[in-house]
């Protein structure tokens, strides 16, 4: 509000002077100059007239001051309504914040989720094409080739088709190693591409490694009767022409035997053979072959058929149950149990030479090759089925393999097999794949040099060029493939051990491992975070090369060393066969047969010899009564 509206605050203030200014003259006895020239009543209406004038302003002054007060009081009033309503909007905005600032978190949370969900949905969906790509990779490896073909990359110059093919490592339900919908990643490589195979050349290393596996023959030859030919015609060349007769029969031999009581009171059955002189007008190898009577095992089959069974069994892998459909439907007869127990009695012979055998694979300062394949066996009263291993030991030099298994109560595949199954022997070197139970076997368990293979390396190494799209993995196939290159190389030139030995070590060979170990040191730190910036695939290959470096360069410690276990891997295979064809075994008798069967047919391979004439050559001498065990394995036996 405007006061001086109102009051004149200088007049105001004026009156106040003059009211002091006479109290403080009646306060003062004393009168001022200008007032004793005044009469008395003068200066008492003067007096008068002063209170009266100074009543009036106080009156006036009380009023405005307590107008004044009022006003105060009511600003008062509406200052503190204003603060509380300050303080009302004050709570307002800070409760806003504070469920603004809820809510950007919620917000933030809400995207880190979704961010989160997003990369999962996105890893789930790479996984998933990996593993159907991995699953289309194994298919094909399975079924269509036995051999890893690397794609090949346009933009790559130096492009060597040689460099990029080898053989295929089997697969295992262990490994390693460690996605769908999208392009075939095994299956788009152009027709146009694909070059006509070479021929295949001759390999002067592998001379004395062929088998045959056909069964032996009887042979007849037809002669042309040249005299039915009309007179004067000219004979201008001659040429013969086969046909084979391939036949599944029985034959029974029957035998007269006669009760006889001898002088001496006892009886007996008792069958006496003819002499030969007496029957050799019978035009017949099979009559004459079975003159006398020698059963096998006390089983009513002649010895000469069971290297038939053991062949088809084991040497092609037929079930026991397809051989006896075949020999019911053939008219021959017989039982799916009869036969098993027939070649497990068979087995039972033939496990006297395994001694040899294995002396001969373990002898001092052998280099061996390891491999190990997986079986069922059945439990007893229908209990299921457990899973055991199969084990094959290849001594290269001697031809030697050597198949056993881990029984149950010893664990599966337990490092106590291999332990238990070496003994104390003194052998060299063991090479094998990266399986953790292999490394147990340094210099603390069993003294000697442990060699990795390399083609296992090269299979990861394939499949995270061929599926993981990885082209950082194609400079470690190059690498790879120069160093096969050098191995034929020396097999070719015909080296000798010392020989190889040193240009495994040249500066060719060393400047091809130092560039690899340079280029596996760069993209694999121990830093954890870059480890697992890589590609999974490409990440288990370059683990899995890391982690046996040392291993798999001690091939160039010796020229007997291999740079691969391929000569085990194959060797293992026929269990594995075995496996997808009978699928299980009913007891451990029948794996300890299967294991007899294959190292005796493998060994046999591996040396050249006919497998068939083998078994019967052996059954015929064991049928006779030789037990010079040491003679009668295959390579010292003398076929028939």
């Amino acid at each position: 509000m405007d006061f001086e509206n109102e009051i004149d605050l200088n007049e105001l203030s004026e009156r106040i002077n003059n009211l002091r200014n006479l109290e403080d003259q009646e306060s003062n006895p004393e009168l001022p100059d200008e007032y004793c020239n005044m009469d008395k009543e003068t200066i008492i209406r003067m007096l008068l007239a002063s209170q009266a004038e100074n009543k009036k302003l106080h009156e006036k002054l009380d009023k405005q001051t307590e107008k004044l007060d009022r006003q105060d009081e009511e600003a008062r009033a509406r200052e503190e309504r204003l603060n509380k309503r300050i303080d009302e909007l004050t709570r307002i905005n800070t409760r806003a914040s504070e469920n603004q600032i809820q809510m950007m978190d919620k917000l933030a949370e809400l995207q880190r989720q979704t961010k989160q969900m997003n990369d999962q949905h996105t890893e789930l969906l790479t996984e998933l094409k990996r593993l159907k790509d991995l699953n289309r990779q194994s298919r094909k490896d399975k079924y269509n080739t036995t051999k890893q073909n690397v794609k090949k990359d346009k933009k790559d110059e130096d492009n060597h088709d040689g460099e990029q093919r080898g053989n295929r490592v089997q697969q295992k339900d262990d490994f390693n190693g460690d996605p769908e919908t999208l392009k075939d990643a095994c299956n788009d490589i152009a027709q146009s591409n694909i070059t006509d195979p070479k021929s295949k050349e001759e390999r002067k290393y592998r001379q004395g490694m062929k088998y045959n596996k056909e069964i032996s023959t009887k042979v007849y030859h037809h002669n042309c009767d040249e005299s039915k030919l009309p007179e004067g015609s000219i004979i201008l060349d001659r040429e013969t022409r086969m046909l084979k007769s391939i036949k599944l029969s029985m034959s029974v031999h029957e035998y007269d035997f006669v009760n006889v009581k001898y002088p001496d009171g006892h009886m007996d059955w008792v069958y006496m053979p003819e002499d030969v002189e007496k029957i050799q007008s019978v035009d017949n190898d099979e009559y004459m072959s079975h003159v006398e009577y020698k059963p096998f095992a006390n089983t009513t089959l002649t010895s000469d058929s069971i290297p038939t069974l053991g062949y088809l069994r084991y040497a092609l892998s037929v079930p026991s149950n397809r051989m006896d459909e075949m020999f019911k439907e053939s008219g021959v007869g017989g039982c799916r149990q009869t036969i098993i127990n027939w070649l497990n009695k068979s087995g039972k012979q033939l496990e006297y030479i395994l001694p040899a055998l294995k002396d001969r694979l373990l002898a001092d300062g052998a280099n061996v090759n390891c491999d190990e394949t997986w079986s069922r066996l059945r439990r007893e009263y229908n209990d299921g089925y457990k899973k055991v291993y199969v084990w094959c030991m290849v001594n290269k030099k001697e031809k030697i393999a050597y198949y056993f298994f881990d029984k149950p109560e010893e664990g599966t595949r337990s490092r106590e097999v291999l332990t238990q199954f070496l003994g104390d022997a003194k052998i060299k070197s063991l090479q094998s794949d990266g399986y953790v139970g292999y490394v147990f076997l340094d210099d603390n368990v069993v003294d000697i040099e442990h060699i990795y293979c390399l083609a296992h390396v090269r299979s990861k190494f394939v499949t995270a060029y061929n599926i993981g799209k990885v082209r950082q993995a194609k400079p470690f196939l190059k690498w790879i493939g120069k160093l096969y290159k050098l191995e034929k190389e020396y097999k070719n030139l015909g080296l000798a051990p010392e020989q190889i030995k040193d240009r495994r070590n040249d500066e060719e060979t060393s400047r091809i491992i130092q560039e690899m170990q340079a280029e596996l040191d760069r993209l694999w730190s121990k830093d954890k975070i870059k480890q697992s910036e890589h590609d999974p695939v490409f990440a288990t290959a370059l683990r899995y090369l890391y982690n046996q470096w040392d291993g798999l360069m001690n091939y160039r410690n010796d020229g007997e060393y291999s740079i691969d276990n391929n000569i085990a891997e194959r060797n293992v295979r026929p269990a594995t066969v075995e496996r997808k064809n009978s699928l299980s075994f009913a007891s451990e008798g029948g794996i300890e047969c299967s294991t007899t069967y294959h190292t005796v047919i493998q060994t046999c391979r591996m040396m050249g010899i006919k497998v068939l004439n083998y078994l019967q050559t052996f059954f015929e001498k064991f049928n006779e009564g030789c037990r010079d065990f040491d003679k009668m394995i295959p390579g010292h036996l003398v076929v028939n």
